[in-house]
């Protein structure tokens, strides 16, 4: 029996309340569980029986259960007489039986093939033909889901971290469970009719309450460099220029301003692109020879600038456009 924990939600494995109440435990920790839902929920049986010839005599309809017990299913299957018309008696014959709930969802079923034995005077059922197992259908409709739109399973590693994902075809608001998948170490999240999520942790069966926060952000764009009423000196970490810097600066006033790029390789720059916010044009300001900076006279506004550089510090940049 498989056993698994998530461990790294087992603190919200306490039942949470939704708009519509409190969320149910689901029947999914594993197969034994399903197996034991699915009989409860088990309200009819069906059996018939065919060859490959058509016939209109080879079901026995559908028969209320005793009671929705595994020995209800049994004693009402035992007491069906399953009809059989053969028209060919060389061919063989099929006997298919199944144990259905209230909405027609199949929850157990079986299929056998025979041949008839030739016997004197003719043709005979074989002994034991009427023998079946009925077994747990792979996918088991789960009521408590009803009114699904969307069923998605996170399969979880041993840490609790998730591995994978993969979504529950969905038919209808009816969600069909896997049966092999009950007990294993995920979890099932279900997007109800009223657009909210609710989850449960599929090796216990039971609901998570998911934790909420709130994040405070702190951005920051690559490659841009925020400066306000003061000289504009950067150097730059990598060695040689990777990406041309841009950097944003805002002023209050009328002044003058120094400007320089360098590298931590010793590059340093040739000259700067400046341009004010509200206009089009770029003007350009070369350093001047001896000096290691660009003074940049600026009015009240923001500006944007990037750095020029000698041949193979980095591929010049087009203004074009």
């Amino acid at each position: 029996m498989k056993m698994n924990k998530v461990t790294a939600i087992t603190t919200f494995l306490a039942v949470a309340l939704s708009a519509h109440g409190q969320i149910p435990d689901l029947p999914i920790k594993n197969q034994n569980v399903l197996g034991i839902y699915a009989a409860s929920k088990t309200t009819q049986v069906c059996a018939l029986a065919s060859t490959m010839e058509p016939s209109s005599t080879n079901g026995a309809g559908s028969v209320p259960v005793d009671s929705s017990t595994f020995a209800g299913i049994n004693d009402t299957l035992r007491r069906t007489e399953v009809p059989l018309t053969v028209i060919n008696h060389e061919g063989g014959c099929y006997l298919w039986a199944g144990a259905f709930g209230a909405d027609g969802s199949l929850y157990f079923s079986v299929y056998k093939e025979f041949f008839l034995d030739t016997v004197k005077g003719g043709y005979a059922l074989p002994a034991g033909c009427g023998d079946i197992e009925l077994s747990l259908c792979d996918n088991i409709h789960i009521s408590e889901l009803d009114g699904a739109q969307m069923a998605i399973v996170s399969l979880l590693g041993p840490d609790g971290q998730t591995m994978s994902q993969y979504s529950l075809p969905v038919s209808n608001g009816q969600v069909n469970f896997p049966r092999q998948l009950a007990g294993e170490n995920a979890i099932l999240s279900v997007l109800g009719s009223d657009n909210t999520w609710q989850y449960w942790n599929i090796s216990t069966g039971s609901a998570i309450q998911p934790d909420s926060f709130s994040l405070s952000l702190n951005p920051s764009i690559a490659g841009v460099y925020m400066f306000a009423d003061e000289n504009v000196f950067l150097e730059l970490s990598a060695n040689g220029v990777i990406t041309n810097p841009t950097a944003e600066l805002k002023s209050t006033s009328k002044q003058w301003l120094a400007v320089a790029f360098s590298t931590a390789s010793g590059d340093m720059f040739t000259g700067v692109w400046v341009r004010k916010a509200g206009e089009t044009q770029w003007n350009y300001y070369s350093v001047p020879d001896g000096m290691q900076y660009v003074p940049v006279p600026v009015q009240e506004g923001t500006y944007w600038m990037f750095p020029t550089w000698k041949d193979g510090v980095i591929t010049p940049i087009s203004l074009k456009g």
